[in-house]
């Protein structure tokens, strides 16, 4: 039985659930070793990496047992935390005038100038455009890697087609993946917090979240809690 927390502690508010944390790192762990076995059997100019999983055949063996595991986080998160799940793809695509306002001034605060940020719910139009994305490029790799995984299956062009979309979906990943890592331990520290305890600086909440902020802030005042 989940039990309810402090959404207001210490300064800090409670933001990402133990499942919202746990399935996010077992999708960051499993992305890691499935980028890096890939590189491996990629392309020679990566064989330096051979040592870290012994040898060819044992990035081969790595890389397909990770891939199951690659898979299970949305469905952990789902069967675990369905509030929280849905809530996030409900945020994803719910877009309104100030999600777009948003872009602008991030550019500002991605090159270090101030900017005023327009009122942002739970997450931002950023983090929905990275939400969507990695939805995006995950099925696609799933996909095609199923499709590479099991090519009997399919005709000649599509298991081509299919390593062609595999690689380009995972280094577009990639580079959604750098700019996240970024943010989150450069210019947005306080979120990386968040993705670590669950809880988030509420001044941080208030000025990049504030929709979300006074939402919580009312159910405060109601006496409301949240499961964890």
């Amino acid at each position: 039985m989940a039990k309810n927390i402090e959404m207001v502690k210490d300064g800090k508010i409670y933001r990402f659930t133990k499942s919202a944390r746990a399935t996010h790192w077992i999708y960051v762990g499993s992305y890691a070793i499935l980028l890096l076995t890939g590189l491996l059997l990629f392309a020679d100019i990566f064989d330096f990496l051979a040592p870290l999983f012994g040898g060819f055949e044992g990035a081969q063996l790595i890389h397909r047992i990770i891939a199951v595991v690659f898979i299970l986080p949305a469905f952990i998160f789902m069967l675990f935390d369905p509030k929280s799940f849905f809530g996030w793809i409900k945020e994803c695509f719910t877009w309104t005038k100030d999600d777009f306002k948003f872009f602008p001034g991030f550019v500002k605060e991605l090159f270090g100038m101030h900017a005023e940020t327009p009122p942002q719910g739970f997450i931002n139009g950023g983090e929905k455009v990275n939400s969507l994305l990695t939805i995006l490029f995950t099925t696609l790799i799933i996909a095609s890697g199923f499709i590479i995984w099991f090519p009997e299956f399919f005709s000649v062009a599509i298991v081509q087609w299919g390593y062609v979309i595999h690689s380009a979906s995972m280094a577009l990943l990639s580079a959604v993946a750098m700019v996240h890592i970024y943010l989150g331990t450069s210019l947005w520290k306080e979120a990386l917090e968040g993705m670590l305890t669950g809880y988030t600086d509420a001044e941080f909440v208030k000025g990049h979240h504030v929709k979300w902020y006074n939402e919580v802030m009312e159910a405060e005042k109601k006496g409301e809690k949240k499961s964890s």
